[in-house]
């Protein structure tokens, strides 16, 4: 992967042409990557860059060419969702594979391994049920070291310390919560990273408006973890009010299952519920993303859950990408100076429109408090008080 900036826009000239220069910067972006077969990352830390970008993408018509129509709607629909602050990332163990967290199969490889369990021992084990796999592993455990052994084997199992791409993006969705099954804190630290860290629930008190759930515990508090069939029956009992904040976002929002099989038996009874409490006719509880072709799956839950259905891996990190690219509608580079040059034509008069009001609204109105609603609308679209804006540029000749 290359990462290029938006050269010469922090000081070498380009600041008053800045959508210009994305425009050209995005047009090389895609020949260099078709004809030298990469990826680039066009990295900008101004949010009006950001969503002059989103905005750019999503009309250009050609930025997803590998999503076939029926998965760019589906990411036009997610990213709808996402503009209403309606749409929250539930994340499973498939978002850490790809930053080298083990499978299930792997996990408990691994703790077999580090337990000293025979092969033969192993390849009868994996016979059982995911949840008795676990709770075999956990007493060989406890029979060999101390108590606490197994809670950090399988802390150290699955702290990975990178992220890919899949979490930052999902960090980037507009949503107060999100919901994650993961011990691992990648979620946590993309968020971090894009300026949008989260409170964990359960955890110590935080000022974070945004919150991220972790139901089955963290990789910081081994004794946390929920493995084993007896971490599952006792879940309630423990912890009743996490559960109860996962209803109340399936019965308000709309949940992203991303990297997650729809198998979890405590899944299966929080759904059970708002089932029972939600009326007939509602409004489906989320979309999965999915590698599997399982009809059975799919006839199952096809009253409470849309699937969406994708190849590989990285077909999933292009689907999210597009429904972030979808979800980003901020205006905040409608007024401001350097975008002026690369809006299309009618957010252009619209544009010039709104400028003209401003220009024409004397000082002496401007002390009340309806001017003082009216610029705040006018902040978020790029506007300041007192701010001049300069005339658009043309772009400079070593850029053409």
């Amino acid at each position: 992967m290359l990462a290029v900036p938006l050269f010469g826009t922090a000081g070498g000239g380009a600041d008053y042409v800045r959508g210009d220069v994305f425009r050209l910067v995005y047009e090389q972006s895609l020949e260099a990557a078709n004809e030298h077969g990469i990826d680039v990352a066009i990295v900008l830390s101004n949010p009006r860059d950001y969503a002059l970008a989103q905005m750019i993408r999503r009309e250009s018509g050609d930025a997803w060419p590998e999503l076939a129509p029926d998965e760019q709607a589906a990411a036009r629909r997610l990213g709808q969702l996402a503009t209403q602050a309606r749409l929250v990332p539930f994340m499973g163990a498939g978002i850490s594979i790809a930053s080298g967290a083990p499978s299930w199969d792997g996990l408990i490889t691994r703790l077999a391994d580090a337990v000293g369990l025979d092969p033969e021992v192993v390849a009868e084990l994996k016979k059982h049920d995911t949840l008795d796999q676990a709770a075999y592993v956990q007493i060989a455990f406890e029979r060999r070291a101390a108590d606490t052994a197994f809670g950090k084997a399988v802390a150290d199992a699955v702290n990975v310390q990178r992220y890919g791409i899949a979490p930052p993006l999902l960090a980037a969705l507009d949503a107060e919560q999100a919901i994650t099954l993961n011990y691992d804190r990648l979620f946590e630290w993309a968020a971090l990273d894009g300026k949008r860290p989260r409170r964990v629930i359960p955890g110590e008190p935080g000022e974070e408006v945004r919150w991220l759930l972790k139901l089955h515990g963290s990789v910081d508090k081994p004794e946390s973890i929920v493995l084993t069939r007896d971490d599952y029956l006792g879940f309630n009992s423990d912890r009743a009010a996490l559960s109860s904040l996962v209803k109340a976002t399936l019965m308000t929002r709309h949940l992203l299952f991303v990297g997650f099989g729809v198998r979890d038996p405590h899944f299966h009874e929080i759904v059970h519920d708002v089932r029972r409490a939600m009326p007939a006719g509602r409004q489906k509880l989320g979309t999965v993303l999915t590698f599997d072709e399982d009809p059975i799956k799919h006839g199952l839950w096809h009253n409470d859950l849309d699937f969406v259905q994708l190849s590989t891996a990285r077909m999933l990190e292009m689907f999210l990408d597009a429904v972030l690219a979808y979800g980003a509608t901020s205006h905040s580079y409608l007024l401001a100076h350097g975008y002026a040059s690369a809006l299309a034509e009618e957010d252009r008069t619209v544009s010039n429109a709104l400028k003209s009001m401003i220009a024409s609204v004397p000082e002496s109105a401007r002390s009340g408090t309806a001017w003082a609603a009216v610029s705040t609308m006018l902040d978020d679209l790029g506007w300041r008080t007192g701010e001049a804006s300069p005339s658009p540029r043309p772009l400079p000749e070593g850029l053409r």
